[in-house]
């Protein structure tokens, strides 16, 4: 058998840099859109670009339903997802998990061997789903391979965060297999490092750069609208819709105020009959419109007169780069991340938030009367992160030459207390 030949062996142009980036991807698709938008700026040939050959490791098959960069290409590896009470499971396979992670490894492996990365960006899981990246990661680090852990701004409540980051041994991960970890998120509102818990040596190599809102899409993507024929709009979204059915229940038996068009995205993992039930809750009404899904919801969110929308960490980072009155509904099982940034952003007066079992028609119609006549100040959070993540990488892949060993993390803040505005 022979062994694959590097991409860096290959004759051609000069080679650009080479950045992975992983997503396990076991519910809804956070970790998919955060890594495209990432993955977008790295590859921009742009001044503020990295013009980087990108690659993309996910477990959702629907990566292709979203605008892919020029420079950015996807392995899609065997999915697996996670039920309403936190268990895991083959997505498509009918075999055993332990055999699906096994089998997601190898090409892992393979992927990240041939392709020869410069950087890996890490969604989230400091040793990937089912520790399936250690044993990758610590020989790519070994030899040179610049590496970060990127985790949104909230994991879930402080007590579960704590018990969580423990039992995944994450100190020890980031010690041993990271340059970098970067939190997509304002400190101000919720600062991880405090949250997790984290040893301060490892807090001393975490950096805030902001919610990755800003410089989400270019000026051709923002021009996007829905089909209103000119009118206003109220948009509602559910993420990937895996647990969504009964807010866009709810929202479908709304009435849209006068002289606006109501539009509903039920996310392409609603279930098939759980979507008809939504279309016959909002009948044949010429202006209300049911939809799957569109791949520019991003620039319909930007043209909105208001929104309702689950709290899913990117969503809400769409959110938070317009001055469109948003409503969150966010999920609170099987864990509280979307609870706890919705009442962190909602105490600061960024957006408001129902919880489920309050979200009926009545009260999205009340709060959409009086919010279509409002707009939301945003411009004082850290909205920068895309930007800054792009700045942090450029260091990182010119730092490369640096003789292989621990990295020399900076000193931890000096200030490493409970910030009085962490959920």
């Amino acid at each position: 058998m022979t062994t694959p030949t590097s991409l860096a062996s290959q004759p051609g142009p000069p080679r650009r840099p080479r950045i992975a980036l992983y997503g396990h991807d076991t519910q809804g698709l956070g970790h998919l859109r955060r890594n495209l938008v990432l993955a977008g700026a790295f590859a921009s040939d742009l001044p503020e670009g990295l013009g980087a050959d990108v690659l993309l490791l996910t477990g959702a098959s629907e990566v292709g339903m979203f605008p892919r960069p020029h420079g950015v290409d996807a392995v899609v590896l065997p999915g697996v997802r996670k039920d309403e009470r936190g268990r895991y499971s083959p997505r498509h396979l009918r075999g055993r998990l332990a055999d699906v992670v096994a089998f997601r490894s190898a090409m892992i492996d393979t992927a990240l061997e041939g392709f020869d990365p410069d950087l890996v960006v890490v969604d989230k899981t400091p040793w990937g789903f089912r520790r399936e990246l250690a044993t990758t990661l610590a020989r790519l680090k070994a030899r040179g391979t610049r590496t970060v852990l990127g985790l949104r701004d909230v994991l879930d409540d402080v007590p579960t965060t704590r018990r969580q980051w423990q039992a995944d041994d994450s100190d020890q991960a980031i010690r041993t297999l990271y340059d970098e970890v970067w939190v997509y998120g304002d400190p101000e509102v919720h600062d991880l490092r405090v949250t997790t818990g984290m040893a301060e040596d490892v807090a001393g190599r975490t950096h805030h750069v902001g919610y990755l809102a800003a410089d989400r899409m270019d000026d051709e993507e923002r021009a996007h609208r829905p089909a209103t024929e000119g009118r206003d709009y109220v948009l509602v979204m559910v993420g990937g819709g895996q647990d969504g059915a009964q807010l866009a229940r709810a929202a479908a038996a709304m009435t849209p105020p006068p002289g606006l068009d109501l539009i509903i995205l039920t996310g392409p993992q609603l279930a098939e009959n759980e979507v008809r039930r939504v279309r016959r809750v909002a009948g044949n009404r010429p202006r209300v419109q049911v939809m799957r899904f569109s791949r520019h919801g991003a620039a319909w969110l930007t043209g909105a007169r208001a929104a309702i929308t689950m709290g899913g960490a990117n969503t809400v980072a769409e959110i938070l780069d317009t001055d469109v009155p948003a409503l969150v509904v966010p999920r609170v099982t099987p864990r509280a991340e979307q609870l706890v940034r919705a009442e962190a952003l909602a105490r600061w007066g960024y957006l408001s938030f129902l919880r489920p079992q309050a979200a009926t028609t009545a009260a999205l119609d009340a709060w959409v009367r009086e919010a279509v006549t409002t707009r939301s100040d945003r411009t004082a959070l850290d909205r920068g992160g895309v930007a800054a993540a792009t700045k942090r990488a450029r260091s990182l892949l010119e730092s490369r030459a640096d003789p292989v060993g621990a990295p020399q993390s900076p000193a931890p803040p000096a200030r490493f207390a409970r910030s009085p505005h962490v959920a």
